[in-house]
């Protein structure tokens, strides 16, 4: 039999789950806690005899029928109260919390007291608000599952004010008491019940909007629990959220559900890149969202980490291909907002979080960031003071030759970066591209980022690209090669950039490295890069004038036939493009290969559903598409759409965008746009009259100028098709 443990180890436990949950919920949430457990388990008289006190047994909870709603039941609150009369508040910011722990002078019967009177004097923080006089509603509730992918509904007994205590820009807050229909011995004892706010939305809004809301903080409060699977020093939780659906009032309301969170709230970074940076203790709300993206693949971050302590709320997900969460995911850019104003810290090293590469300016902008973001969310600066500011900061570096001369990268310096690059792009290459954009755009119009250097911002554009480029990023490559050839690139930001670059000589040509930029971008699928390359080493022009000494028949072939394998490859994309657009685009939102397991999925009929001695379970529906759609049948228990599983891969339609956009600045290079008949012509004649490492190959050259010459009459290119018919000829003799 095994031994019983001895009461001081029981001291230490309690001792111990106290600290626990002080230092994850807060020293209020302890204490009620506590208090709820000596409610239940009164504490039996000490005893020389026994080691650990006996408790009374606690009587098996009884079935309670699904509640009605009679008003009578509401017309007298005071009778059906059993709440002890109130306490003296107790002070919670006492600067010296009561622990468990520092009483360890005292006996196992003294600490229970001392326990039982802190736990006793925790008052309501809303018992001034009297919820409990309120009418009783009977609402359904709707919770997610993130790792089920599942949503459960059931019944639960709120009263909550008609009016709001709180407001935001676009939500209102309501005080609200609820009561599970499970409990029993109190179940009538609204002042023990628990504490919640009920959140709606000011302006009417779509239903779908509430089911996003809370798919977000669900799925943010799963990257919780993987975060803290890693044992951290300090362990974060993001707060439960539901919803519920008032049925019996006109239009059945919906209000987004949490509990109570009370303490100091603090917002440790936001949507828009703002990171504090300036209390060294805050290195777990940085650390958590670094880790949501490496532990995600990239795919995924959890950012605008907000609330007490580390209990969160209301964050905003960011995912690669902006798809999903709502209007407030900003896809890459939102995840090159964050990295490119955060700096690893010592937890991120001890959660081996590799480090986003930064540069100076990155740094600078850090400062901007963390100083003047907060300062213009609080009100205490205009955008005038901000732009006054960052202006006499210049000045003053000016007057102390802060300045450095412009000091571009060399030749060997930049064909170094592209010298060992990836086979395929991945997520860091797309968010570094990112943040170059951004600088860019403050190159663009400085009036958008005022507390930010243009010059500076040029500086962090050309090295962000260039480290994009240099990870594989089609896009940045297909830029880099047509900024060392001498064509602005197509975007506008872009091509801004490329002109200031050159007049500031923060930029200096060289067709080597534009060479090398389309041969990468061609080795990776980019139609219009290979035609170009394949142009330069047919005659020594285009991107190989002035580089290459003579023609190269040999390679030019190679890279003709990559060409018309990559256009004949982009033709069939925009052809599925344009199936998927006639058919409402159902398919484009369709993940690429996924990083996890297969999804969960199931329907309901409605009679099942609606069934009382049937827990109503329903498949999550993918918030990329229009869950309104669905809202209908969400509020009959029932969703027949599915959802993909949490870590999945960027859509179809942002995969086919990337490469569109590549195509676009590929297309700029110099025999980047060749037409088909034109291709197939200078590989006709290439094969036709061979050359250096290259035999002739008249089969090859009949077949591809014939072919030519066909697509040329079609497109009413008459004389053309004509010579490619007699050039098809002279091979088939």
């Amino acid at each position: 039999m095994a031994a019983q443990p001895s009461l001081h180890e029981l001291e230490n436990q309690l001792d111990a789950a106290f600290q626990r949950i002080q230092d994850v919920y807060g020293y209020a949430s302890a204490v009620q806690a506590l208090g709820r457990l000596l409610s239940a388990v009164p504490p039996a008289a000490s005893s020389p005899k026994a080691d650990v006190p006996k408790a009374k047994a606690v009587p098996a909870p009884i079935q309670v029928p699904k509640p009605k709603l009679p008003v009578q039941e509401e017309q007298t609150p005071d009778s059906l109260d059993v709440s002890p009369s109130p306490s003296p508040r107790v002070d919670l910011d006492d600067k010296r919390p009561f622990k468990v722990g520092s009483l360890g002078g005292l006996s196992g019967s003294l600490k229970w007291k001392k326990a039982i009177e802190v736990a006793t004097k925790v008052t309501d923080p809303w018992a001034g608000r009297n919820l409990h006089l309120l009418p009783m509603e009977h609402v359904m509730r709707y919770r997610y599952n993130s790792r089920t992918r599942q949503w459960v509904t059931d019944d639960v007994l709120v009263k909550v004010e008609s009016r709001p205590f709180a407001a935001g820009a676009m939500r209102e807050c309501f005080a609200m008491k609820k009561l599970s229909t499970f409990t029993t011995n109190v179940y009538h004892d609204w002042k023990k019940a628990q504490n919640c706010v009920a959140k709606r939305y000011k302006k009417p809004v779509e239903r779908g909007m509430y089911f996003t809301d809370v798919l977000v903080q669900m799925d943010a409060k799963l990257m919780g629990e993987e975060y803290n699977a890693t044992q951290p020093p300090k362990q974060v939780d993001i707060m439960q959220a539901s919803i519920v659906e008032c049925s019996d009032r006109p239009g059945t309301p919906l209000y987004a559900l949490e509990q109570l969170m009370e303490g100091d709230y603090v917002k440790y970074n936001s949507n828009s890149g703002f990171v504090m940076s300036d209390d060294l203790l805050r290195h777990t709300p940085q650390a958590f969202s670094h880790f949501t993206w490496v532990w995600s693949k990239g795919q995924r971050i959890c950012v605008d980490i907000q609330g007490v302590g580390d209990l969160y709320t209301d964050p905003q997900i960011h995912t690669l291909d902006g798809e999903g969460y709502g209007e407030g995911n900003l896809g890459a850019r939102g995840m090159a907002l964050f990295f490119r104003t955060h700096e690893c810290n010592a937890l991120c090293a001890r959660l081996h979080l590799k480090p986003f590469d930064r540069c100076a300016t990155d740094v600078h902008v850090q400062g901007y960031t963390s100083a003047s973001a907060s300062s213009v969310a609080s009100g205490t600066f205009s955008r005038t003071q901000l732009r006054q500011t960052s202006l006499l900061s210049r000045l003053a570096q000016l007057r102390l030759g802060a300045r450095k001369p412009a000091d571009p990268a060399t030749r060997q310096a930049l064909l170094d970066k592209l010298k060992d690059v990836p086979a395929e792009e991945g997520p860091e290459a797309v968010v570094h591209l990112e943040v170059a954009r951004v600088y860019a755009e403050v190159v663009l119009l400085p009036e958008t980022r005022p507390a930010e250097d243009p010059e500076e911002s040029l500086k962090g554009a050309l090295f962000h690209l260039y480290f994009a480029a240099s990870l594989g990023s089609v896009v940045a490559l297909a830029i880099v090669a047509r900024m060392h050839s001498g064509v602005e690139p197509e975007g506008t930001a872009w091509a801004h950039l490329t002109k200031t670059a050159l007049k500031k000589g923060e930029l200096v040509v060289h067709p080597e490295v534009a060479l090398r930029a389309a041969t990468l971008a061609a080795e990776r699928g980019v139609a219009g890069a290979a035609a170009a390359v394949a142009h330069a080493y047919e005659g020594c022009q285009g991107l190989g004038d002035g580089i290459l000494e003579e023609a190269q028949p040999s390679v030019a072939v190679k890279w003709w036939r990559t060409a018309l394998d990559s256009f004949a490859k982009l033709e069939e994309v925009r052809a599925e493009e344009a199936r998927e657009l006639e058919g409402g685009g159902a398919d484009s939102l369709q993940s690429c290969p996924s990083f996890a397991d297969s999804n969960v999925a199931g329907t309901m009929d409605e009679e099942q559903a609606l069934s009382p001695s049937v827990q109503r379970v329903s498949p999550a529906r993918h918030m990329s598409s229009n869950i309104t759609d669905v809202s209908g049948e969400m509020l009959g228990g029932v969703v027949t759409a599915t959802l993909p599983p949490l870590l999945t891969g960027p859509s179809k339609k942002w995969v086919r965008r990337q490469r569109f956009t590549a195509e676009d600045e590929a297309a700029g290079l110099a025999g980047g746009a060749p037409t088909r008949y034109e291709a197939l012509a200078s590989l006709g004649k290439l094969l036709l009259e061979g050359g250096e490492g290259l035999e002739p190959d008249l089969e090859g050259a009949a077949e591809a100028l014939n072919e030519a010459a066909e697509l040329a009459t079609e497109a009413g290119k008459g004389k053309l098709a004509q010579r490619y018919y007699e050039l098809a000829a002279q091979a088939e003799c």
